[in-house]
């Protein structure tokens, strides 16, 4: 014991006065491991944050970055990023353009603001404004490229365009989009954008107060944007038309994104009981009760004595290859879904019963092929209930899956007793 506890007070030693450690071996004693997988990631962090601070101390704010589990250097990259920061305000004020403040304080942040104001206030002259007030023109520089700096960060585009379609202004982001172009017109703007700006220019401008709001689709780019529309008059009763256009791409698939985890099984990857439902009942109510459509309910055979005996490891296997099998053997247009446990639900839209079985035939083919393949110890294997659904009827979806999973469980029984009488000759 003694000598294990003497190892890891070397290590920590060595850690105080800024040495290498090395890795440290594992010594045999539960407790004691433990703690020496601990201070091997402490040794490593440590090891490499001082190298981080070396490079910071040279100037090398190049040097690789320590990675996100290292919470050690937490204040180290805070530290890094505030350099780099300053580092950019210093080439800006060198280029002669404005930069905000800084609004944290210390002495680097001071001196900072100090040059910045000084870039600012050497602008010059005093002049004198229309009601006779002495204004320094490097405080009204200051003030009008504040607002022009932060205009032109905005991801956002934005526009004023007169009564005539000439350009007042526009930020970054719009000359970038659009082109820097003095009127807007499809004419004028970029090939890229010229379908997005007809539509956007056709839209009839009210004078009623609040925004008019449009989400637009770009087809040449396949982004979505929000354009925000005011008309507005100015102080000597010219009136503009403002345009504040968003991409809302990123939201967009977002939101399809979380549509598609509201109504996907994670495990199997078909639609979830919710989907499945929702199909289902979209049938049995007026909406589509004109065509005929047909429901099948799906149980995997045996699924206990594959999760007790393989594990349920396999048992998932089992269910994603009955999903797949089933995914592939259905028409784009109807909807797989596991139902729970190993139940599936499938709602064939506008199909026959002839056509819904000739799909539960291409199923069973495809679980027949795997299971020949010999890929697993054990067979996978379904039974299914099918109910065709025709405008007369009169059915509610409740009704459908009482009807299939008694059609289901007798067919289950029926293999069951096959299974024995084979089993008994």
């Amino acid at each position: 014991m003694d000598k294990d506890l003497s190892g890891i007070q070397m290590a920590l030693e060595a850690m105080i006065m800024g040495k290498p450690t090395g890795t440290i071996e594992p010594v045999g004693n539960k407790d004691i491991d433990e703690i020496i997988d601990l201070l091997n990631i402490l040794s490593s962090n440590m090891y490499e944050a001082m190298g981080f601070v070396r490079n910071l101390s040279k100037g090398n704010l190049d040097a690789e970055v320590p990675g996100r589990r290292n919470y050690l250097s937490a204040p180290l990259k805070e530290l890094h990023s505030q350099m780099n920061n300053y580092i950019w305000i210093a080439q800006q004020i060198k280029a002669g353009r404005v930069v905000d403040k800084l609004d944290f304080a210390g002495a680097f942040g001071d001196a900072l603001n100090t040059l910045i104001e000084t870039s600012l206030y050497g602008l010059g002259e005093t002049v004198s404004s229309d009601e006779g007030i002495d204004i320094e023109a490097g405080m009204r520089s200051y003030k009008f490229h504040q607002i022009y700096l932060a205009l032109n960060h905005l991801n956002m585009m934005i526009m004023e365009v007169d009564e005539n379609g000439k350009i007042i202004f526009a930020n970054k982001a719009a000359k970038n989009f659009f082109g820097d172009c003095e009127y807007f017109n499809e004419s004028e703007v970029n090939e890229s954008a010229k379908t997005f700006t007809s539509r956007i220019t056709s839209i009839t401008i009210y004078n009623a107060d609040g925004s008019q709001i449009y989400e637009m689709h770009n087809e040449s780019s396949g982004k979505w944007y929000k354009a925000t529309i005011d008309k507005i008059q100015l102080p000597n009763r010219e009136n503009v038309n403002m345009y504040i256009i968003e991409d809302i791409s990123e939201i967009k698939r977002n939101v399809q994104e979380l549509t598609e985890e509201a109504t996907i099984d994670y495990l199997s990857g078909a639609s979830n009981r919710k989907a499945g439902m929702g199909a289902l009942e979209s049938i049995t109510k007026d909406k589509m009760r004109d065509k005929t459509h047909c429901v099948a309910f799906m149980d995997m055979d045996k699924l206990k004595y594959v999760n007790d005996t393989f594990g349920h490891v396999e048992g998932d296997y089992a269910i994603k290859s009955l999903a797949d099998a089933f995914a592939l053997s259905v028409r784009g247009s109807d909807i797989v879904s596991r139902f729970g446990g190993d139940e599936f639900l499938i709602v064939f839209h506008n199909c026959p019963l002839s056509e819904a079985e000739k799909a539960v035939e291409r199923m069973e083919e495809k679980i027949t092929r795997l299971n020949e393949s010999g890929v697993k110890p054990f067979n996978v294997e379904f039974s299914a209930g099918l109910m065709e659904i025709t405008p007369e009827m009169d059915i509610s979806a409740a009704d459908v899956i009482m009807f299939l999973d008694k059609k289901m469980y007798e067919k289950k029984a029926s293999k069951a007793i096959k299974n024995t009488r084979s089993t008994n000759r």
